[in-house]
């Protein structure tokens, strides 16, 4: 009788997981439209979430010229505080700001159970001073408040800054956080190690190709020896660097996403996208302002094998035009990864949001990519997008960052589209602060120090007996009615 009733419930299983993953298409609401820090700026050209103030919702940060603008979400997927700090004492939001606050990343630098912002920051554009990265603590005593002015690193520091990120780079020696820095002008990547006083010292450099021009980087153990890697991107092809637990990446892999031509690198992720528990590598080529002669590359997943060796399988998405950013998230609950992407607009249009759609356990390294879900930005040259939980519903929702054309008098803006499907039972756990990895010595892969955005894959439990009860290759309620006569029950 028990395994009976276990066959019941396989076949109404699956019954209702098909319903549930494709009875309802994918849909996001009505846009939620947010100023920049100024009208006078052109806007925001990153946007990240995390809990600032510990109050268990979300909040986003932008990297704006001359400021990062704090937006506090009230746990609905509304955004209604807001407030804009000033990376220089001097700026003012009724004016317009010259710094290239390029990005924004959150950790919790000091341990404190807060998240802190770091910006890669360019006061002087192009020019050989006044670059640094700037440090914003937030304050135990009232949390989403941030120490002005900043903490600023600039031992080292080349040309324009482009992206930071916080992780643990020499586990064998201490338990400080480390920096990982990526330059667009004479590009490279740079490293800074934790010192026990809450400073940071230049260590690593790796200079890249001399034509080339850095852009975004993420963290994550390509190759599964415990050990923090970094992938980079620098417009020319993507890198990861291997660590070899002491701070120093000796050793790398490097490919270009296309042919000639073809490609134009402009950030990348670490992130499992097959649910095979390796990581792979997902880079957005095109850039801003850029026509890609093959726009079949536009999206590239480069398939981890978790070794140092170059992935051998990828997948190529056409958007039909480049891209700038790139978020990953399970959109529709199938426990796979999606690709959310922003396209760039001009003057004239505005910017566009894509998402591809994983198509699931039957083929986890293909896309719906001939039909992807596709919507207007609500703003001019999309530059940043962010997927999270952002009202609590179990489902993953976006956020857009939107820089503007102040020649033209259009402003940049932050744009919030919530996931329309139907709230999930059990919504997604509030993110938690960023904490360090844990490095082990062993060869199994510690997580990524940047929070995950989406559950990552579990297997389906399997019925004992074959819900397809009479052999037709489907579950249906055919075989729910022969089994509920075969227990001497009429089906009417």
């Amino acid at each position: 009788m028990l395994t009976k009733i276990k066959q019941i419930r396989s076949i109404l299983f699956v019954l209702l997981a098909g319903f549930s993953q494709t009875g309802f298409a994918l849909t996001f609401q009505p846009a939620q439209v947010y100023p920049a820090s100024s009208a006078l700026n052109a806007g925001p050209e990153s946007v990240e979430c995390g809990d600032l103030d510990q109050d268990g919702f979300l909040d986003l940060v932008t990297a704006d010229n001359g400021f990062i603008s704090l937006y506090f979400g009230d746990g609905g997927g509304n955004f209604p505080r807001r407030h804009a700090i000033a990376t220089r004492v001097t700026n003012a939001t009724d004016q317009a700001g010259g710094e290239e606050n390029e990005y924004a990343s959150l950790f919790d630098l000091n341990k404190d159970g807060l998240l802190d912002i770091l910006v890669a920051n360019a006061p002087n554009p192009g020019g050989s001073t006044g670059n640094s990265i700037q440090i914003y603590y937030n304050q135990p005593l009232s949390p989403g408040t941030f120490v002005s002015p900043p903490v600023q690193i600039t031992a080292d520091m080349g040309v324009n800054p482009t992206a930071v990120r916080a992780g643990h780079f020499n586990p064998g020696y201490d338990s400080l956080p480390d920096l990982a820095l990526s330059l667009y002008l004479d590009p490279r990547l740079l490293t800074y190690l934790g010192t026990s006083g809450g400073g940071f010292n230049p260590f690593f450099e790796s200079a890249l190709i001399s034509q080339s021009a850095g852009e975004n980087l993420d963290l994550g153990d390509f190759n599964e020896d415990g050990l923090l890697d970094i992938a980079m991107v620098d417009r020319l092809r993507v890198w990861v660097f291997f660590g070899d637990g002491s701070g120093w990446f000796p050793n790398s892999i490097n490919l270009a996403t296309g042919g000639s031509g073809a490609h134009l690198e402009y950030d990348v992720l670490m992130r499992d996208m097959d649910g095979d528990h390796h990581l792979d590598l997902v880079v957005a080529n095109g850039g801003l302002f850029n026509t890609l002669t093959d726009a079949s590359h536009a999206v590239a997943i480069l398939y981890g094998n978790g070794t140092s060796q170059p992935p051998a399988q990828s997948t190529f998405l056409d958007p039909g035009k480049g891209v700038t950013k790139i978020a990953t998230a399970d959109f529709n609950g199938d426990s796979f990864l999606d690709i959310a992407a922003v396209l760039p607009g001009d003057t004239f249009t505005n910017g566009t949001v894509m998402v591809f759609l994983n198509d699931g356990a039957a083929s986890p390294r293909t896309y719906a990519s001939s039909q992807p879900l596709s919507f207007s930005a609500e703003g001019r040259v999309s530059m940043g997008i962010s997927a999270d939980d952002f009202n609590r519903d179990g489902r993953a929702d976006l956020a857009v960052a939107n820089e503007g054309f102040i020649p033209s008098g259009i402003p940049g803006n932050l744009v919030v589209f919530l996931n329309a499907l139907p709230a999930v039972e059990t919504p997604t756990p509030t993110s938690t602060p960023t904490q360090y990895p844990a490095i082990t010595q062993t060869p199994t892969r510690t997580a990524t120090p940047t929070r995950t955005l989406s559950p990552t894959r579990t297997l389906t439990p399997r019925p004992t007996l074959s819900p397809d009860i009479n052999g037709d290759g489907r579950v249906d309620s055919k075989d729910l009615q022969i089994l509920i006569e075969q227990q001497g029950n009429q089906v009417r």
